[in-house]
């Protein structure tokens, strides 16, 4: 009888670093064939995530992987041809470079003037600093909102200092996630993250204009440690090259500027970063376009209840403007009724995770607002049970009002201050960190948060696909919904719908977005290429038994013109089909059947705000929607192709310790005027004529 070989397992790999017992991975690896798939996918699994990457010295756990990946090396040139192991070993040589950069940051910052303060001064003078430098950027977005009497809240761009044009999110961001980095270097080098990995800082102190200026240069070694880790993550999870230039080949500039060691890294995989960007920032735009137009096109700002009463949840009340357009957005984001879903998310239902959000925003917003826009008010802070009771009097119940503080708290897994603005203080106080909450979205911040928690949105999926079923029927085609078998292979339909000559296969997924996040980005590739095999799968189903179509929409059906796609509840679009796939996503898809032309919406008169929806560009060939208008939008997605033309590429370059420099190029939304925009779309030579 024929034994079946053993394949190598992922969890015997992941399972053998993370336990620190790599005794059974080196059993499975003496056990199974060792071929060039086996020994690729052991690399692989390595350098994304498997084998610990220290950001921080540590002799003894370093020792431990050196003698690990040994045993492994020695295992596999035993049982492969010479230099089938040098993969695996290149994996920890590129570690050790990594592991170089973060040193070189360690260094320069022991030498910084901030190293001559306590850790409690030095920590309470960033968070000072950070408000003051937050309500700088809101006077800067101010004086940019109005142009000529207009007011252009989603083309509002204000100056990067490299000649790029941002969106004012840009600097906020830039501040939140580097204060963000510099926290989490504090505490680490100072040991502040208790048994359950939660962040505990030292009280507040009072901090002085000098001392405030000596965490400056904080600030910018924090910067340089995010722009090391997104080119870290950048190679290790999607193949960029990273080389340790030697100087003899550094160009002369570099000689002239100081330069001593030049870290040069290329992307491995740009066209994908622009696709991921893309579907982030039309979703970004989208909840801020929506903002805008229930803050200047409805009169709900009459109805907001606040936080300083009991107020019960939506869709009874609603504490602020924000929250109620967030609830607005994730009803259709999603497909379902935020205020009455009972799905939970870490035992919080979606309304609570917004009400949860809008409450911190607004215990910071309302005082700072009212005080002048103070910088210092946008530091707040609470005992722990009193904020408990805020939280609880405005909807959270019970015992969900400490949960959802410890589900915002900052801990070493939190990616940034916006999603994580709580932070411990001492043993009771809590710290609300004011410049993540004011002017945020809640829900943005509960979408970025779920898909940090891994919290899948696949539950709402069933919701996602009945809801598109029933839009289709709504718009008088022929819609079905069908699982089939076929001898021992099931095929599950999620929405098949005839229209004219053609049969349009739609594939529902209900996925959260990367966030921007450059790990989750890798696994949202991956299951990219995952879900063209199952459309693929679905189509062949299809062709192999053409009795399912004939059988659902008459005779003859199997014989039409069949279009595949995969169709997402959040903006996730591809430009062009994959293997015959389309990818396009369910507001693109609705607003194509609301309106025979794209509308681009604007607020009128900065003295009497109105909103104004001011066509822009054709979709429909006729008066009235028909199949070529949707092949055509799958072919050319134009929201998507608009976002395209706005995102571009610079040269990114950041000093890790004098001398030495790490350089990569990334990619950037430009933001321009709605004037530019409308301009753009009417510039495009495939729009479809009456």
């Amino acid at each position: 009888m024929k034994v079946r070989s053993m394949e190598l397992r992922e969890k015997i790999v992941r399972e053998a670093f993370a336990k620190k017992d790599v005794k059974p991975l080196l059993s499975h690896l003496r056990a199974i064939s060792l071929g060039s798939d086996e020994i690729d996918t052991l690399a692989s699994l390595l350098k994304r995530g498997c084998l610990p990457l220290f950001e921080y010295p540590n002799a003894k756990a370093e020792a431990a992987r050196e003698d690990a990946i040994a045993q492994i090396v020695a295992i596999i040139e035993a049982r492969a041809p010479i230099g089938a192991a040098d993969d695996i070993k290149a994996v920890l040589a590129l570690f050790k470079l990594i592991e170089s950069g973060y040193r070189a940051i360690l260094e320069d910052l022991a030498g910084l003037p901030s190293a001559s303060l306590t850790p409690e001064c030095r920590i309470s003078a960033l968070f000072d600093l950070c408000a003051q430098r937050r309500d700088g950027v809101r006077t800067a977005s101010m004086d940019a909102i109005t142009v000529d009497g207009m007011i252009d809240p989603i083309g509002l761009g204000v100056a990067d200092g490299h000649g790029n044009v941002v969106s004012p999110d840009v600097p906020i961001d830039v501040d939140v996630v580097t204060l963000t980095m510099a926290l989490k270097m504090e505490a680490f080098q100072q040991g502040w993250f208790n048994a359950s990995d939660q962040l505990v800082l030292p009280k507040r102190v009072e901090t002085t204009t000098d001392e405030r200026e000596a965490v400056r240069p904080l600030l910018i070694a924090a910067q340089a440690w995010r722009h090391w880790t997104w080119i870290q993550e950048e190679t290790r999870y999607f193949d960029g090259t990273l080389t340790d230039v030697p100087p003899s080949e550094f160009p002369q500039e570099y000689h002239d500027a100081g330069v001593t060691r030049f870290l040069r890294h290329v992307p491995g995989s740009a066209g994908w970063h622009v696709i991921d960007l893309a579907a982030n920032e039309r979703l970004h735009l989208r909840i801020k376009q929506e903002a805008a137009q229930m803050a200047f096109g409805s009169n709900a700002a009459k109805l907001v209840k606040g936080v300083s009463d009991k107020t019960p949840l939506l869709p009874d009340a609603f504490v602020s403007i924000e929250e109620l357009q967030s609830a607005h957005t994730l009803d259709h984001a999603l497909s379902t009724s935020v205020a009455t879903d009972t799905t939970q998310y870490r035992g919080l239902r979606l309304v609570e995770w917004l009400r949860g959000y809008a409450t911190l925003q607004e215990l910071v917003a309302a005082p700072y607002e009212a005080g002048d826009h103070r910088p210092e008010l946008l530091l707040v802070e609470f005992e722990r049970v009193d904020l408990i009771k805020r939280l609880q009097r405005v909807g959270l119940a019970g015992a969900k009002a400490n949960s959802f503080i410890n589900l915002v708290s900052f801990d070493k897994g939190t990616r940034d201050l916006f999603d994580t603005p709580i932070l411990c203080c001492g043993s009771t106080t809590m710290l609300l960190y004011g410049p993540a909450l004011v002017g945020g979205i809640p829900a943005q911040t509960t979408l970025s948060r779920l898909a940090c928690l891994k919290q899948s949105l696949e539950a709402r999926g069933k919701a996602f696909e009945k809801a598109m079923l029933a839009f289709m029927e709504g718009e008088g085609l022929d819609a079905r919904t069908i699982t089939v078998r076929r001898g021992r292979e099931e095929y599950d339909y999620d929405l098949l719908v005839r229209w004219d000559e053609r049969i349009f296969l739609f594939e529902c997924k209900s996925r959260s977005l990367s966030g921007n996040n450059l790990v989750a980005s890798y696994y949202d590739a991956l299951e990219l290429d995952s879900q063209v095999g199952q459309v693929t799968r679905l189509v062949d189903g299809l062709k192999l038994h053409p009795d399912i179509l004939d059988g659902l929409f008459g005779p003859g059906a199997s014989e039409l013109e069949l279009i595949p796609s995969v169709l997402n509840v959040l903006p996730m679009s591809v430009p062009h089909p994959i293997d015959g796939v389309y990818f396009t996503d369910a507001s693109a898809l609705t607003r194509l059947f609301h309106s025979p032309a794209l509308m681009m919406n604007t607020v009128r008169s900065e003295s009497n705000p109105f909103f104004a929806s001011v066509p822009t560009r054709r979709l429909w060939a006729g008066d009235t929607i028909c199949a070529d208008d949707l092949v055509h939008q799958l072919q050319s997605p134009v929201q998507l192709n608009l976002m395209l033309r706005q995102i571009g590429t610079t040269q990114s370059m950041g000093w890790l310790k004098p001398g030495c420099l790490a350089a990569t190029t990334r990619i950037l939304h430009q933001v321009v005027p709605t004037s530019t925009l409308t301009a753009m779309l009417g510039e495009a030579g495939d729009a479809r004529r009456p």
